[in-house]
């Protein structure tokens, strides 16, 4: 359905998710006066704020929301077990995506919830100081922390148009901003002399020149000394802001000290956070008691001599597993044994709500005991989270490795909550391990992240390649041998100077005449050749570090030679145009994956 779409007007209102065959039972308008139909039990599955389905009462009559509707119809296209057809959001802009996340937030719709807030983490450059208002209001304090800091270098007035309004923020964000300004005080001004034992100044007749023109090189502005101080000095907390606003602020004045002590104290405060960064246990001195856990294959280790194997039935062992969702009051009905010996409690309800590879709660029986699984202990507790209708696990905080077992476990069990969490992390993990990523992506149909990992593989031996898809000669390497063969016209392009042709009328005749430089800027061109590296591995690296001519990190070391002949500077302009030219017609590895 068109975004467009006028008020139906009688008509029936479809999904707003294409090929969606689910009756249509309720419908709501947007705030522009977009109709978008829906299903009431979808609503009661995967959002916390709807009424149940049984409590709908059908008038006819479009329900009123407030959100725009193009943010609705993402919503609830969203909300659909179906995981190729949902929006793709990092091609979105940041307002727009965080449009969607106050939705999800207002209508408790997790999963969309944490896909944005991941959106948000990853892109918070685009729109700082958005994020900083989204991540406050709603209790995201690791993510205002990253925020914050590029916002004190904005103008104070552009920031109180949109952040007067919440008066914890307001007052939070001008006291952060001030122990920016204190610090770039300090920055740019030149310290006392040095005190000696014997309480005399420190004399040195290199001393005054050496401040002089180290404060010369510094920024005039406050705003560009702090701007450079965020660039500079990783040192400093700047994840203070989050401290700010989760604690009370009885007044402007005691924050202000409360702050400035801190800046003043850094050095004293990371070592007291060195101290305290143990176990609970290793604070106080105390030792936290051994958990023992006994497995049902050593039953005999319990101490009465009447207990056998036999004798412990099988709910016992299920009672034994803990759900590993916090606070989950719901019954477990179902035990799962990890790879590496842990229950898991689990509920088949949820199994079969949540997931379409778990068999449905009609088809389990409880007599059948464990279900022994795979995956490690680590990798289902994560997953049963993406099984409930809660908030779920920060996945940007997981290894890449965690996180690639954490997907593959989503994909086998098709937990589609689970699948656009970690692919959209997986999206901006691919610089660390590529082939992998990449792996990953072709196996289970992800062409934007194949489209991502793959130009960071070229260079890469096949061995690595048949490593990362678990077989030699595997569909995975036939496919990256295809893909590679698309970078021999960039390996050209950069490995053969084009000629400089000039064209004179002879007569009935164009006659070509190559430019031959007597200023000596034509020597530019085989210095710089005998720059690039030679071998395919090494120009394919090269490729993938932009170290090629025309590309970003292209070291241009002899381009002053070029300003004494305006026919070599065009030669030049010509080769690193035609590098450019030949990496833009290298196929995408999404159009060779079918």
């Amino acid at each position: 359905m068109s975004i467009e779409q006028e008020a139906s007007g009688g008509k029936d209102i479809g999904c707003p998710l294409n090929g969606c065959d689910i009756p249509v039972d309720i419908t709501f308008r947007s705030i522009d006066g977009v109709d978008l139909g829906f299903h009431t039990s979808h609503l009661e599955t995967y959002a916390d704020s709807f009424p149940a389905s049984d409590m709908v009462v059908d008038d006819g009559e479009p329900v009123p929301l407030t959100e725009k509707g193009s943010t609705l119809q993402w919503l609830f296209q969203m909300m659909h077990k179906r995981k190729y057809d949902t929006p793709d959001l990092s091609s979105e802009r940041l307002e727009k995506v965080l449009e969607l996340a106050e939705a999800a937030e207002k209508y408790l719709v997790f999963h969309v919830l944490e896909i944005c807030r991941l959106q948000a983490k990853i892109r918070w450059s685009e729109s700082p100081l958005a994020v900083l208002c989204y991540a406050v209001k709603h209790g995201y304090l690791d993510l205002a922390d990253t925020a914050a800091p590029e916002t004190v270098t904005m103008p104070i007035a552009d920031v109180e148009c949109i952040i007067r309004e919440n008066q914890r923020l307001h007052l939070a964000w001008h006291c952060y901003e001030r122990a920016w300004r204190e610090v770039a005080e300090l920055a740019v001004t030149a310290p006392e002399p040095y005190i000696n034992a014997k309480r005399k100044k420190h004399s040195c007749p290199g001393r005054d020149s050496y401040f002089t023109q180290t404060l010369s090189n510094l920024p005039r502005t406050a705003g560009a000394t702090i701007q450079l101080l965020i660039r500079l000095l990783e040192s400093i907390d700047t994840a203070y802001f989050g401290g700010i606003c989760s604690e009370g602020i009885p007044s402007s004045k005691h924050v202000d000290a409360q702050i400035f002590a801190e800046y003043r104290d850094h050095s004293q405060r990371k070592g007291l956070r060195r101290l305290n960064s143990g176990a609970e246990g290793e604070r106080c001195g105390c030792v936290a008691p051994q958990h023992t856990y006994i497995s049902r294959r050593s039953a005999d280790a319990f101490t009465h001599p009447s207990l056998a194997e036999t004798d412990i039935p099988t709910i016992l062992f299920q009672t034994m597993a803990e759900c590993p969702v916090k606070g989950c009051s719901l019954p477990i009905d179902l035990t799962l044994l990890s790879s590496d010996g842990v229950r898991i409690g689990a509920h088949k309800s949820n199994l079969e709500l949540y997931t379409d590879g778990f068999p449905t709660s009609d088809s389990v029986s409880d007599s059948e005991g464990l279900v022994e699984l795979t995956e490690d202990g680590e990798t289902l507790k994560l997953l049963m989270h993406f099984c409930h209708k809660h908030k779920y696990p920060n996945v940007t905080g997981l290894s890449t490795d965690r996180l690639l077992k954490l997907a593959e476990a989503a994909e086998k069990y098709i937990a589609e909550i689970g699948i656009i969490a970690c692919s959209t992390a997986l999206r901006y993990r691919a610089e660390e391990t590529p082939i992998e990523i990449l792996a990953y992506a072709a196996k289970y149909n992800h062409p934007h992240i194949a489209d991502v990992a793959a130009p960071l593989t070229i260079h890469l031996p096949v061995s690595r390649v048949d490593e990362a898809a678990g077989s030699p000669r595997s569909q995975l390497t036939a496919l990256w041998f295809r893909y590679r063969e698309g970078y021999e016209g960039v390996i050209r392009a950069a490995t053969v100077c084009p000629a400089m042709i000039s064209y004179i009328r002879t007569g009935k005749f164009n006659v070509g005449i190559e430019h031959v430089c007597t200023t000596g800027a034509g020597e530019y061109f085989p210095k710089t050749l005998s720059k690039i590296p030679r071998g395919n591995n090494e120009l394919c690296r090269a490729i993938v570090d932009n170290r090629l001519p025309g590309q970003a990190n292209f070291a241009d070391e002899y381009e002053q030679e070029l300003q004494a002949c305006g026919k070599c500077r065009e030669r030049a302009n010509t080769w690193h145009n035609n590098v450019r030219s030949a990496l833009e017609m290298v196929p995408k590895f999404s159009s060779l994956m079918g």
